[in-house]
């Protein structure tokens, strides 16, 4: 296994730290990767608060990098997908003018239309994107740039006008020199070396982030818009917000304990394919959980999230009930569902309903509900302990159904007593 699909298999497991690794040494085998530079760059912005957080300067020199690779190569797909997590990272610093830009930018390339049904790019551009070879992976692209289109929408709205955070600074492409073969290899083994890697770019005309050193300052909302003084503060994250996940035989449950959230600030968007969910914390920042892509696509149309008081349940419906999850992400190179439909979910006001089955389709789910346990011997499978239990009591199978599931039921409640 290389290191690139090391570092993917360690993504998927929401291990971004030992990804940055992984990855790093992918560059140093090849520091001419942009494709490497796009992964290195998203596991920065994931990066876990135990493992320092997002490293969001780092993640743009990377994928600003990248951009360049993939421009000099002539590569329209990875230009693209550069483009989009440049864009992405722009968000994240607060910058929603250059963030929203370069999304106007992507929506031209991508013809996608607005809101009126007119065409947002030229009709040759469209007929390409029909004609291409890469069409589910555009698919997938499209549906990435709505979501995060609705989110910057949400954000300029809450700003008055004239806001710093709206102003455009940034061109199409980054003025960026791009160090030869045997420098940029230099810098990344320094990296590797070193407690908080960041970018191998020298930036020539943009001043404003300064991300040529290995110990770039921890961000703060707001603090990349202009050059500071003074180091930023470090982000505040709340320790005490965790998940868990449990799986059953068609829907796999994601719980966030955190406490008193307004569901009128959560935001949330489900593709079938990938989920990303924000709201604000008492303490004024921001707690944001994102997978993608899932370990598998799901159905977002039967899929909910539900805001407690003390939680927020999400239930992703399997979209081939009986696939066992691995894990809650897949490997970013993972085949996807080309015509996953992004949903946009509104948040009930009212408490969840618990999901209910029937006995019948209790029976049906052969492999049993899989769900956290304690127990030194592993999970026990009860639905075939009571199986073998009652498979001796048996004696006509050929009944008509309704008596037979009436019967199969009362074996099932006499078994679990026994047991």
């Amino acid at each position: 296994m290389n290191e690139a699909t090391q570092g993917d298999k360690a993504g998927s497991q929401s291990n971004w730290s030992l990804a940055i690794t992984h990855y790093t040494n992918a560059l140093i085998e090849n520091p001419r990767a942009p494709s490497y530079y796009i992964k290195r760059s998203t596991a920065y912005l994931r990066r876990k608060a135990v493992d320092g957080g997002p490293d969001l300067n780092a993640a743009l020199g990377d994928v600003e990098l990248a951009l360049a690779l993939a421009r000099e190569r002539g590569k329209r797909e990875l230009i693209i997908e550069a483009q989009l997590r440049r864009a992405i990272v722009l968000f994240q610093l607060e910058r929603f003018g250059d963030a929203g830009y370069l999304f106007d930018l992507l929506e031209g390339k991508l013809g996608i239309k607005d809101g009126d049904g007119s065409s947002a790019g030229d009709k040759s551009t469209q007929v390409q994107a029909a004609m291409s070879a890469q069409q589910g992976p555009q698919r997938k692209l499209e549906n990435e740039l709505k979501i995060w289109r609705l989110k910057i929408k949400s954000k300029i709205g809450k700003l008055e006008t004239g806001d710093e955070k709206l102003a455009v600074s940034i061109k199409e492409y980054p003025d960026i020199k791009i160090p030869e073969e045997e420098e940029l290899r230099k810098r990344l083994k320094k990296q590797l070396s070193s407690s908080g890697a960041a970018s191998v770019v020298d930036r020539t005309n943009e001043s404003k982030l300064d991300v040529s050193g290995s110990t770039a300052p921890p961000f703060t909302a707001g603090a990349g818009a202009e050059t500071s003084s003074t180091a930023p503060a470090p982000v505040s994250v709340p320790a005490k917000i965790r998940h868990e996940w449990y799986q059953s035989h068609d829907a796999v449950v994601v719980t966030i304990y955190a406490k008193n959230v307004d569901k009128s600030k959560l935001e949330a968007d489900l593709q079938d394919d990938s989920l990303s969910l924000e709201f604000p914390l008492t303490s004024g920042s921001t707690y944001s959980f994102n997978l993608d892509p899932f370990y598998a696509p799901i159905d977002a149309t039967q899929s909910k999230i539900s805001v407690l008081s003390t939680k927020i349940e999400i239930t992703l419906r399997k979209r081939t009930p009986g696939q066992k999850w691995g894990a809650l992400e897949g490997s970013a190179t993972a085949p996807t569902n080309s015509d996953a439909a992004s949903t946009r979910i509104k948040v009930n006001s009212t408490a969840a309903v618990p999901t209910t089955q029937t006995p019948s389709q209790i029976n049906n789910n052969v492999g049993g509900p899989s769900y956290p346990t304690s127990s030194r011997h592993g999970v026990k499978n009860w639905d075939k302990l009571a199986d073998d239990l009652t498979a001796k009591k048996k004696k006509d199978e050929k009944k008509k159904k309704s008596e037979g599931d009436a019967e199969e039921d009362d074996e099932d409640d006499a078994a679990s007593v026994d047991s």
